[in-house]
Formats: C-alpha cells, structure tokens, sequence
C-alpha cells in the first residue's frame, strides 16, 4: 500500500508575539516535522505570522478565520469550564454548548442536523505524558488515557442555576 502524501499549507498565527523574534521559531517546527513524518510536507518553509487583527494595518482576510477560531475555543472552554461569570459571554456559550454536547456524546451520528459526523472529532489530552516516539505509536497513545467525554461544567451551572429559581 502506498502512502499518502500531506500537504500542509502552514499559515499561523501568534499575534507576532516573541515567537516571531525567535531564531528557530519561525522554521524549526516545520523541519522537526518533516523530519519525523514522511508523510507531512509543508508548502511554505517557515511560519507566517499574522495579525488576528483584520482592521490594523498588516491585518489580512485570513485574520477572520483567525478570530473565528478564538471564538470557537473560548466557546468551547466556557463551556467545558465556566470560564467566566460575565453574563454575555455565557449567553452565547449556552447557543453553542447544544452542538458541543452532540459532538461529544455521538461523534458518528450522521444524521445530526449539525452535520458533524466523520468531520470533527473532540479529545482531551491523555493522564500520562507522552514522549514524541510514543505519540507516534499507536499503542502507546490509546495506552496513554485519550479520552472523549467530560463534563460541561456550564450545563452543571445553568442546570443548578435555574433549580434555585424555577
């Protein structure tokens, strides 16, 4: 069986943080994995930085899918966590949380209205640190305690909330 080659497009985005001052920030992580995967091949030979910004002056189009993503891990942690108790940030947490509660209880269910099946998969990171080579056996990961379901703390929260005053 042959291998299949990936092609990675590797635009990122830090903010142009200290990482875009590093000597081997911008290339090392590109050549790392390279080097540990033949299947992984980037189109670009160092890390773009871009401005999550799209208003400042270096700011491009690729800063909404920037933000897009900010917005769906903070979402997220909100409502894996309750994160915050500002009451906006909650209201819109408690739209997304029907969706992140679909894609962790029945990730394969394809006939959700959400369409998430086969194409979003949500893990937590394992109990036991990995070194890079166990990572990369598949062993070793599913030995390492992946796991894929855990409380919503904001449903805990909404549920206790609306006891004390139903």
């Amino acid at each position: 069986m042959a291998k299949k080659k990936v092609f990675i497009s590797f635009d990122f985005d830090n903010d142009k943080g200290d990482q875009s001052k590093h000597e081997y920030f911008p290339w090392h992580c590109i050549y790392s994995i390279e080097e540990q995967s033949k299947r992984i091949h980037f189109a670009n030979r160092q890390i773009e930085f871009i401005n999550s910004d799209h208003r400042e002056p270096d700011g491009r189009i690729e800063s909404n899918f920037i933000q897009l993503i900010d917005l769906l891990v903070g979402l997220s942690s909100h409502c894996l966590d309750f994160v915050s108790t500002n009451k906006s940030r909650t209201k819109v947490a408690q739209k997304f949380l029907p969706l992140l509660e679909r894609m962790m209880k029945n990730p394969l269910n394809v006939n959700s209205s959400y369409g998430h099946a086969r194409k979003y998969l949500i893990s937590f990171f394992p109990k036991k640190r990995l070194s890079a080579s166990q990572l990369l056996d598949p062993f070793e990961r599913q030995l390492s305690g992946f796991y894929q379901t855990r409380p919503l703390l904001l449903r805990d929260h909404l549920s206790n909330q609306q006891s004390l005053f139903a």
